[in-house]
C-alpha cells in the first residue's frame, strides 16, 4: 500500500470495486453477441426450417465456440495445458498415464481438456494424460 492509499482506505477500495464494476460490464457486454448467435440458432430450430446443409449448424457451433473464447480471452481468461508441458499439481488434473517413447515421465502426452487462469488464479485445473516414463512397446 502506498502512502496515499493508506490516508484514503475507502477512496481506494472504492476505486478498485469500480475497475471490477468496469471489468464485469465489458465481460457482459462482449456475450451478448454470443446470445445473439443461441438466439439465431434456437429461432431456426423451433421454427421447423430444415438445414440447407448440416455442416451449416458444425460452421454456426464453431462459430459461438469462438466468440465465447474471444470474450472470455477478452477478459483475461487464459486457457493452458499443452503436450510436452511439465505437470504442475496445481495446475493440472492428471486424469492417465500411458507409455510414450518422445516425452519424459509426468509429462502432458494429451489434453483431455484445457485449465483456465486468470491472474495466476485457477478457475479450473488442466485435465491431463501423462507419459508414464516406459517406452511404447513395438508390437
Amino acid at each position: 500500500m502506498t502512502s496515499d492509499d493508506s490516508r484514503w482506505p475507502l477512496a481506494s477500495h472504492l476505486l478498485e470495486r469500480m475497475n471490477l464494476r468496469d471489468e464485469l460490464d465489458s465481460l457482459l457486454e462482449s456475450l451478448i453477441p454470443v446470445l445473439d448467435s443461441f438466439d439465431r440458432l434456437e429461432c431456426h430450430v423451433n421454427n421447423g426450417k430444415p438445414l440447407d446443409d448440416p455442416a451449416d449448424l458444425v460452421v454456426t457451433c464453431v462459430r459461438i465456440g469462438e466468440q465465447m473464447r474471444s470474450a472470455l480471452a477478452d477478459s483475461g481468461l487464459v486457457p493452458f495445458g499443452a503436450r510436452g508441458d511439465s505437470v504442475d499439481l496445481g495446475g493440472y488434473r492428471v486424469i492417465g498415464a500411458r507409455p510414450c517413447a518422445d516425452l519424459p515421465a509426468r509429462t502432458v502426452v494429451e489434453v483431455v481438456r484445457p485449465g483456465y487462469q486468470k491472474d495466476g488464479r485457477i478457475f479450473r485445473s488442466a485435465e491431463v494424460i501423462v507419459a508414464d516414463g516406459t517406452k511404447e512397446s513395438q508390437a
